[in-house]
């Protein structure tokens, strides 16, 4: 298992070669979301993807929500 550490500011996850976690896979988008940590410790997840949609507990995380 591999585990990473979210600093404050913005993780992002995707398949491109600037992201801070990449998922190898030609369907998966270059950025698909990031995870912002505030200075209050508080996460937060925004889609980057318009085409790749991010469920959690079986609801849509739309950007407009984070």
């Amino acid at each position: 298992m591999t585990s990473h550490v979210i600093r404050p500011g913005d993780f992002v996850i995707g398949s491109g070669l600037g992201c801070d976690l990449r998922i190898p896979g030609q369907q998966v988008p270059a950025a698909f979301c990031t995870i912002v940590r505030g200075s209050d410790d508080s996460l937060s997840l925004r889609p980057l993807s318009e085409t790749h949609p991010i469920f959690v507990n079986g609801s849509i995380v739309r950007a407009d929500q984070a």
